[in-house]
This record gives C-alpha cells, sequence and structure tokens, in this order.
C-alpha cells in the first residue's frame, strides 16, 4: 500500500504545533515492542532470532521486578545462535520519574561478545544521560557470564541536548545499520540540525516503505492530543485544537524539513 494523496499542510497556521504532536507520536510509535520487530524484519529479512527480540520499557513494575524481568531474560537468550537483538530503558525510580533512556543490545552468542547501542555516549564516559540499565543490569549479568563487553562507537554521539528526545528511534536507526553492515563505526553527525535530518529521514524512510504504521500513528497522535487538551487549550484556542485532530500525522511527517525539529 502506497499513500499518494497529500493533504498539503504549508499554509496552515497550526502546522509546526501539529508537527511537533506528530513527532511525538512517531517516538511513542518506535518505542513499541511489536512495531520496532516489524520495522527491524522490513529493513533487514535475514535478521536472526527476531522472535526473542524484546523491548522492555521503564514504566510496567517497581524497579525490583523490571530488574528481574530483565535478567530472566537474558537467562533465556544467552545461549540462542548466532545472535539475539533487544531493547531496554532505564528502569523509572519514582513515580514522577517520566525521562527514559532507551538502549539496544546486539549480543553475540556465538563469540560472547555483548555489543550496546547508547545513543548518547560520547567515545570516552557517558552522555546527557547515563545508561543505568546497561551500567547497573545487563552488564554485570553478561559480564558474568564471560561475555566480552563494548558499546557500538558512534562518531558523535546522536543525543546531546535534551531537546531531542529520540533515543527509541536512535537505538533502532544504529541497529538497523550495525544489523546491515556488521559492528563498527557509525557516522552520526557532529550539527544538531544534521542530525535531525538523519532522524527525520529515517522517519519518513520507515513510513514510505511500511504505509500500514500510518493507522497506528494517527490513533496515538490523536490520543495524545486528547489526553493533553488541557494544556494546548491553555495557550491555544478550541478552533486551533479542532484544527490538530483533523490533521494527518502521517503527511505532516512526511511534509517536515529538518529545520522544523529545531526548537526555538
Amino acid at each position: 500500500m502506497e499513500i499518494t494523496d497529500y493533504t498539503d499542510y504549508t499554509d496552515n497556521i497550526y502546522r509546526e504545533t501539529a508537527i511537533s504532536w506528530a513527532l511525538h507520536a512517531i517516538k511513542i510509535l518506535f518505542g513499541i515492542e511489536n512495531v520496532r520487530k516489524t520495522i527491524i524484519k522490513s529493513f533487514h529479512p535475514d535478521v536472526q532470532n527476531i522472535k526473542w527480540s524484546r523491548t522492555f520499557d521503564a514504566f510496567q513494575q517497581s524497579p525490583t521486578e523490571k530488574e528481574t524481568e530483565i535478567v530472566g531474560f537474558c537467562k533465556q537468550i544467552i545461549n540462542i545462535e548466532p545472535y539475539v537483538v533487544f531493547t531496554a530503558s532505564n528502569i523509572q525510580e519514582h513515580a514522577d520519574d517520566n525521562v527514559t533512556h532507551y538502549q539496544s543490545y546486539y549480543v553475540d552468542n556465538n563469540n560472547k561478545h555483548i555489543y550496546v547501542i547508547d545513543p548518547a555516549k560520547p567515545l570516552n564516559g557517558y552522555g546527557i544521560y547515563y545508561p543505568s540499565v546497561t551500567i547497573n543490569v545487563i552488564q554485570p549479568f553478561f559480564v558474568s557470564k564471560g561475555y566480552a563487553f563494548d558499546y557500538i562507537t558512534l562518531s558523535n554521539p546522536a543525543q546531546t541536548i535534551e531537546d531531542d528526545v529520540f533515543c527509541q528511534s536512535w537505538t533502532l536507526y544504529i541497529l538497523l545499520h550495525i544489523l546491515q553492515n556488521g559492528i563498527g563505526n557509525v557516522h552520526i553527525p557532529i550539527k544538531q540540525i544534521n542530525k535531525y535530518g538523519v532522524i527525520l529521514q529515517f522517519f519518513q524512510e520507515v513510513l514510505s516503505k511500511m504505509p500500514q504504521l500510518s493507522c497506528d500513528l494517527n490513533n496515538i497522535y490523536l490520543e495524545e492530543i486528547k489526553n493533553n487538551k488541557e494544556l494546548i487549550l491553555k495557550d491555544g484556542t478550541t478552533k486551533g485544537f479542532n484544527c490538530l485532530l483533523k490533521m494527518d500525522p502521517y503527511h505532516l511527517i512526511m511534509q517536515t524539513q529538518k529545520e522544523d525539529m529545531v526548537v526555538s
């Protein structure tokens, strides 16, 4: 299925606000386990053991239960050859903690080596987000089993500012890169505007290749706008709110330019 009937939002006065909500919606979409599996399989049909691939978010259980669940999963996959890929977010420490930071993993069971994708990590030390689920949960488990441990090298960290909230998307982008090209350095631009250009192109490529995701994207977009009606009306109007509800996030993202992603 290819979507060709575009609504042009170029001159819509609510375009900027609508784009921000569309990007928010695709961020959520790319964090959903089944969606990630589908995207990985679509872009890399030869991926191994995709049925074992999991995405552990931060919010489902208490920290202790979440850690137990992740370790239990690691015990299940440690003998599955040749490799398993999965993703986990830093575990929520308290009820008011809404900050997530996703990391992805390539577990090479043939060679007993785990590779970590942390989109915020510079060449040395840690970036703007500390990869606590890696350091506190996943690394200790695999090292205790005799695995070598390394981070995927990024030419530049993908996330260097808090306005870039696309860790779910960056981990997926980088994971697909290493599945396609093998373990090695992944090029990330230096300038923020060009980083936005890379991740936006990735969004557009996925939606072009998999237009069936547009339905899920639209449902998330509508739900998020409705759930945030009070916030939207605080600085807007009922007319503007209703206009946002009528706009199509698929078309919005396909028409977005990297400059639209810069927060003023």
